[in-house]
C-alpha cells in the first residue's frame, strides 16, 4: 500500500522549511523554493497552486 504522503513527518518538515525560509544566509532563490514548499506542506497545495500564492 501506498501512502499518499510517502511517509513525511510533518513536524520535521515544517520545522526544518521554517528554519531554511527565516535564515538571513542562504540564497534568496533557495529561500523563495522553500517557501513554495512550506506552503505545500501547509496547504497541501500542488506546486502551481503554491507558486501562485
Amino acid at each position: 500500500m501506498t501512502r499518499w504522503d510517502k511517509g513525511v513527518d510533518f513536524e520535521y518538515m515544517y520545522s526544518l522549511l521554517l528554519r531554511n525560509v527565516s535564515s538571513r544566509s542562504r540564497p534568496l532563490k533557495s529561500r523563495c523554493y522553500d517557501s513554495v514548499l512550506l506552503i505545500q506542506l501547509r496547504n497541501g497545495a500542488r506546486i502551481s497552486e503554491a507558486v501562485r500564492a
